[in-house]
């Protein structure tokens, strides 16, 4: 269960974990049971790359969500990444 408090303007979400959650964690860590299994470090190497790759994808689709969603309702889309563009050469006066 999510409880939301709000103090001043920062607005905290607290977590809390039901005694059920901590048996059933306990249950599993005592029941852990040995594996045959080898990760070599290409293995590991990549499933660590699989892992960012998709939470980096994640947070990229979830900014253009919010986006889309944002000029849905009539609101401005968040600045786009990396420095201002440069402003433009005034025109040239012909001679």
């Amino acid at each position: 269960m999510r409880k939301v408090h709000q103090s001043g303007s920062a607005m905290r979400v607290r977590v809390c974990v039901t005694p059920a959650a901590l048996g059933i964690l306990g249950l599993v860590l005592l029941w852990e049971q040995p594996v045959a299994a080898y990760f070599d470090p290409g293995s590991g190497s990549l499933i660590y790359q699989a892992l960012l790759a998709g939470l980096l994808g994640l947070g990229f689709t979830f900014r253009r969500l919010i986006g889309l969603f944002a000029r849905a309702r009539g609101r401005t889309a968040p600045p786009p990444l990396g420095p201002p563009a440069p402003p433009p050469d005034p025109p040239h006066a012909a001679p």
